[in-house]
């Protein structure tokens, strides 16, 4: 078995026990089977006497009686896992020793009315002199404990014959129970002595005191991680020592003070018992506290009177310094003389030594520096920066200075920034200058005090430097009063935060001076204040918060939003004719106001509005409630409070502007909304119940309401709203989604705010958990939060770090979605924040009842068809996304003149287009993302009417037709990409522009040279939608083609315009004999006469697929009904009249083909003849049409022959 090497010894301080004099100090004997035992030992042996091993005699203690006294069983066995070559022994710090008369122990008694030897003559552990011991291993599988030999000498003379006592003080032995000897020095030859059974008893009950101490303190190590160890402290002693009262004074080094955090005082190092136990650096008793000459009766006395024994001893930290003193006061019959309150006062302190760091662990505060480091106004965060300080410091008020070295200008902060002068900056200034932190008890002891700056109070003040050698810049945070000493660990606490603080500072400062809106944005952060005052204000409605609950809640914001320092909301008391405050800040009394003078009087009885910037230069000013409360004002602003009537109920004043300007117009604007709640609340205190009761009747009638409106109409409610929410909660991002049971995926219909994700998974997450629960989720840190399955495979860079998710539930139960509300910038999200979201979710509910996917998706919301069909990490590629890609079926069936629009509806007309610009190289050759051309497509759909010809489904026909001859042509992609965007926006409905402004150079450049609006109006519905950066096709196109693109849709939207078709074919006639695509005014013609080719395509196809095309036209361009018919031959007119309507049809047709479509053809087939689009075509349409028109003059003439 490995031996396991333990120290023990009797207490040095006992009065009881016998060591042997200075010339016969026990020398320490090592185990020989133990090399460590050895080192450590010669290491202690050589040791000098300390000071503190006196005993009564003038005899000194051994050097490992002092070592071991407190060296535990534990501590032992950890040692030996150490290594402990070449140990140093430690010098301690030799202590002033002070003249006290009869000092015979370390702990003196002062001021005792009885001898010192009554006091050293306690209770007796042994009346055998005990020395100290070096025990070898005892055995464990018999169940034996360390013991320890009364009679050492005696038992050292039976074992080594001659050797002398200061050779054998110290022996190595084990014990054994079974046959109840000593084993000497680890020998097995030693001849065994049998122990004496009282002297067993005592060792056991030592030991079994030490564990017991052992395990109050180490509790006391616990508790000291969650409590102030100030407090700790006092609660142990005043427990162990049966005290009626415990005081710590801890030290505060720098200001050469003791400071009592109970008692909140501070005393000299050399005041009172306190000093005079600091002064003498060891445990003082005082039987008569008041008989010693350093008794001062208002720090030694105690709180609640009595007569008491008081016991000062010091703590020390783990570098030997005095970090306190502890007072323990008992009553005087109750007087300390007891041995084991002694030695748990022994072990007690060197505990306290050994674990001083962990005990006295400075604390972090991350919860103060994480909320200033919010994003923020810099009033707001000076707000907020002296309510944590004052918190944190108990501080009176706190500072922020700042000086550029640069510019010489210094500033401080403390509501507001004002300016000081560097000539008399006062205690913080020289601060600043020193660039070294200053912490004074008293402002006016400091050589750089300045009355106007630091104050004619007496107050203490910490200030510690931050210098910014980047900027240029020294600051320094400082703290004033509230206190009577700032201590050690709020030096090292404001330390600490000091940088955090001014980073915050820093960053709010740049943030200010580049945003140059100003006033602007303060309007609307006031607004959307108003706004969420208004919300919380329904929200305590409905929670059946009192009256005066809502009162204080709202004028609490009103005052943060107006930046006022104090607020009063008044009422008339019509039976004592005055006015009495239902609210008042900064006040805990109520406040009556019976002067008719007074401003918040004559706001009642006038009803007008009273803004007074400087109350004492208003003559009618009545400043007894200052001289009564002791408070100053300067700014006044009173309101009057309506009832639904526009009758005066009430006043709310608000006092002193932070700022000290004025009350502005626009400040008392957004105060008079919520001042009409307060208004509506003093009228009717059955209120909340009202709005309860009608909360149906209003889902019902708004339901009806947004049935009739628009799609459109009602995105953009939606989108307005959520805006408004995102505002007021001071949140980045807010999104509605909506379901779609086909994709299982939950789609972004609206979305405000920085980037969310556009598509939520209905099968795993947060939010599908939402959808089938129908519970609010909410989440304040969502970082860590495991409810939040965090995708792998998210490259999106969104990162959530607080969340709302509210369900959207329609009236039959069913969840149509959630609203996320994402990632707040201060503060955390609240009930009162659900609350709004909630109400929010209702009215989206009631909007979408009658409403599907389908119909959200196609009425203009280009975003949300984008995220179903566009994967976010497709959006930037310039492909055909996955989901957009057309089935090979289709893909063969766009290279016929067998096609048919039908079968390409909806997201299919799409999937089409994109296919064709990606066979002409158009996507590539021109780099455009697949969000911008579907963004692009979708919005110039949206601008398509539902005519019979000229819509959206024609034009699937026309592209698909031009897609046909594009592949036979060499076209350059310019050119395609030119004649593919104009067909494109060629049959967009005129009317759905006509309120946009005609302003674009191109567009005026078209109505220059064709003077038609319908051509001006083509360019201006394509510039508007290419201006939207999410749908600009052209964004990557290089700008020497970019322009010849331009110039070239100019051309041929002037070319389709059916007013320009004669100056077309004019020119055409001009260039056919020596037409050349080498020539570019002839190559522009040929792709003017291309486009309009393309325009007429049903005249090319087969003519099954073109009777359609010519249904709609006739149904577009006559759409009259016939006139009602009388007389007995009523069915042969109609006949007739059908024949000759069918007769004019045909007629038209024919017009229109041998004068527009067949010389159109002919030229196009000179000049592109490799097309599919031939004159036999159009000439077998032709004779088609004259064929029936001769079928039909024969039935008129049969019937007219008839008739007659």
């Amino acid at each position: 078995m490995d031996r396991k090497p333990c120290f023990t010894s009797q207490g040095q301080r006992s009065s009881s026990l016998k060591y042997p004099s200075s010339s016969n100090r026990p020398k320490l004997t090592p185990s020989p089977q133990n090399p460590y035992q050895q080192t450590l030992v010669k290491s202690l042996n050589q040791l000098p006497p300390s000071p503190y091993q006196q005993s009564a005699q003038g005899q000194q203690y051994s050097p490992v009686q002092q070592y071991s006294q407190t060296f535990s069983l534990k501590q032992s066995n950890n040692l030996q896992k150490q290594n402990f070559q070449g140990i140093q022994p430690i010098q301690g710090i030799q202590p002033i020793q002070p003249n006290i008369k009869n000092m015979s122990s370390p702990y003196s008694k002062v001021g005792s009315r009885t001898p010192p030897s009554k006091f050293m003559g306690g209770a007796s552990i042994s009346n055998k002199p005990l020395a100290p011991l070096i025990v070898g291993d005892i055995s464990e599988e018999q169940g034996n404990k360390e013991k320890m030999n009364g009679n050492q000498n005696n038992l050292a003379n039976k074992n080594n014959g001659n050797n002398n006592n200061s050779q054998n003080n110290s022996i190595g032995m084990t014990y054994s129970t079974s046959n109840n000897v000593f084993m000497i020095n680890g020998r097995n030859d030693a001849k065994p002595e049998k122990i004496d059974k009282n002297e067993q008893k005592i060792y056991l009950a030592n030991l079994e005191l030490h564990l017991k101490f052992e395990k109050i303190v180490d509790q006391f190590i616990v508790d000291a991680q969650t409590r102030d160890i100030t407090e700790l402290i006092e609660d142990l002693i005043s427990k162990q020592f049966s005290a009626k009262d415990v005081v710590f004074w801890q030290d505060i080094p720098s200001l050469h003070i003791l400071y009592s955090e109970k008692l909140k005082k501070v005393v000299n190092h050399s005041d009172g018992l306190i000093g005079y136990t600091f002064f003498a650096r060891k445990t003082q008793i005082f039987d008569y506290p008041e008989d010693h000459p350093a008794f001062q009766p208002e720090i030694d006395h105690p709180q609640n009177g009595g007569i008491v024994t008081i016991m000062n001893f010091p703590l020390w930290d783990n570098l030997g310094n005095i970090c306190g003193v502890v007072q323990v006061m008992r009553p005087r019959a109750n007087s300390f003389n007891n041995e084991t309150e002694f030695k748990f006062l022994d072990f007690f302190t060197e505990k306290f030594k050994m674990f001083y760091n962990i005990l006295f662990k400075v604390p972090h505060p991350d919860a103060e520096i994480l909320e200033l480091m919010h994003f923020m106004e810099i009033d707001q965060f000076l707000l907020i920066f002296q309510k944590k300080m004052e918190k944190l410091f108990h501080c009176r008020i706190a500072e922020i200075w700042k000086y550029d070295m640069q510019s010489k200008e210094l500033s401080c902060f403390k509501k507001t920034k004002a300016p000081i002068p560097a000539n008399r900056a006062g205690i913080v200034g020289d601060c600043i200058e020193k660039r070294y932190p200053i912490n004074c008890i008293s402002n006016k002891i400091m050589s750089s005090y300045n009355a106007q700056i630091d104050g004619n109070d007496e107050e203490p003040v910490i200030a510690v430097p931050v210098v910014d050698t980047k900027m240029h810049q020294v600051f320094a945070i400082a703290m004033r009063g509230g206190t009577p000493a700032f201590t050690s660990k709020d030096e090292k606490v404001l330390k600490n935060i000091a940088p955090y603080i001014i980073l915050s500072l820093n960053n709010l400062e740049i943030n200010h001076n580049n945003n140059n809106q100003g006033s602007k944005e303060s309007k609307i952060q006031r607004e959307h204040q108003c706004i969420d005052t208004l919300n919380e204000i329904i929200d305590l409605i409905k929670s059946k918060s009192t009256n005066d609950e809502i009162f204080q809640h709202s004028l609490e914001k009103m005052e943060i939003m107006v930046k006022a320092d104090r607020s009063s909301l008044f009422t008339y008391d019509a039976q004592n004719s005055l006015l009495k405050s239902r609210y008042a800040s900064g006040v805990k009394e109520s406040i009556t106001i019976s002067n008719n003078n007074a401003v918040a009087t004559r706001c009642f009885t006038s009803g007008d509005v009273l803004n007074i910037p400087d109350a004492y230069e208003d003559l009618d000013f009545d400043s007894t409630v200052d001289l009564s409360t002791g408070y100053k004002t300067t700014s006044i602003l009173a309101l009057p409070v309506l009832n639904t009537k526009a009758e005066t109920v009430g006043v709310i004043e608000f006092l002193n502007k932070v700022d000290r300007q004025p009350f502005t117009l626009n400040e008392i604007h957004t105060l008079h909304i919520i001042s009409l709640f307060c208004g509506a609340l003093l009228e009717n205190e059955k209120l909340k119940k009202d709005v309860l009761e009608s909360t149906k009747e209003i889902r019902s009638n708004l339901s009806v309401s947004f049935g009739n409106a628009s799609d459109k109409i009602i995105q953009n409610l939606l989108h307005d709203v959520l805006k408004q929410i995102i505002l007021s909660f001071n949140c980045k991002s807010g999104s509605i989604y909506i379901r779609n049971t086909e994709q299982n995926l939950l789609l972004s219909l609206i979305h405000e705010g920085e980037k969310l994700h556009p598509t939520l998974p209905m099968d795993r997450g947060i939010a599908a958990v939402t959808t089938k629960t129908k519970e609010v989720v909410v989440s304040n840190d969502a970082q860590h939060d495991s409810r939040i399955i965090k995708d792998p495979m998210d490259f999106t860079g969104i990162v959530l770090n607080s969340l709302i998710i509210v369900p959207i539930v329609k009236s039959d139960g069913n969840c149509i979605g959630v609203i996320e509300i994402a990632n707040i910038r201060k503060d955390k999200f609240t009930n009162e924040h659900v609350s709004i979201v909630r109400s929010f979710s209702i009215l989206v509910a009631i909007i979408l009842e009658q409403r599907t996917i389908e119909s959200i998706g196609e009425s203009g919301n280009s975003d949300f068809e984008l995220n179903r069909f566009i994967d976010e990490e497709e959006k930037i590629d310039c492909i055909i996304p996955k989901k957009l890609e057309l089935v090979n079926s289709k893909q063969s069936y766009l290279s016929s003149l067998d096609f048919r629009s039908d079968m390409f509806r909806g997201i299919e007309q799409i999937k089409l287009i994109f296919y064709i610009f990606q066979q002409t190289d158009i996507i590539s050759s021109f780099k455009i993302p697949s969000s911008s051309l579907f963004s692009f497509i979708y919005n110039i759909r949206d601008l398509y009417g539902n005519e019979p010809f000229h819509n959206w489904n024609t034009i699937s026909n026309v592209i698909q037709f031009a897609f046909l001859q594009i592949k036979t042509l060499n076209l350059l992609p310019l050119e395609k990409f030119a004649l593919l965007v104009t067909i494109l926006i060629s049959g967009a409905d005129n009317n759905k522009m006509k309120n946009q402004t005609l302003s674009s150079t191109i567009g005026e450049q078209i109505i220059h040279e064709s003077h038609t609006e319908k051509s001006f109006i083509h360019a201006q519905n394509l510039i508007n939608i290419v201006s939207d950066h999410n749908s600009n096709i052209f964004e990557k196109v290089p700008n020497s083609d970019l322009s010849q693109i331009w110039k070239l849709i100019n051309n041929l939207i002037i070319s389709i315009d059916p007013d320009n078709h004669m100056l077309i074919m004019n020119k055409v006639k001009e260039i056919s004999p020596e037409f050349s695509m080498d020539i570019s005014e002839h190559r522009f013609i040929a792709m003017a006469v291309f486009i309009k080719i393309c325009l007429l395509n049903y005249n090319f196809r087969p003519s099954e697929i073109s009777e359609d095309d010519f249904n709609n036209i006739n149904m577009e361009f006559h759409i009259d009904e016939l006139p009602p018919l009388q007389g007995d031959s009523i069915t042969s007119m109609r006949e007739n009249e059908q024949n000759d309507r069918e007769t004019h049809k045909l007629r038209n047709f024919i017009c229109f083909h041998n004068f527009v479509v067949l010389p159109l053809a002919k030229q196009f087939q000179k000049m592109f003849p490799t097309t599919n689009a031939n004159v036999d075509s159009s000439l077998s349409y032709i004779d088609k049409w004259k064929y029936r028109l001769a079928e039909i003059e024969n039935e008129n003439h049969m019937n007219s022959m008839e008739n007659s």
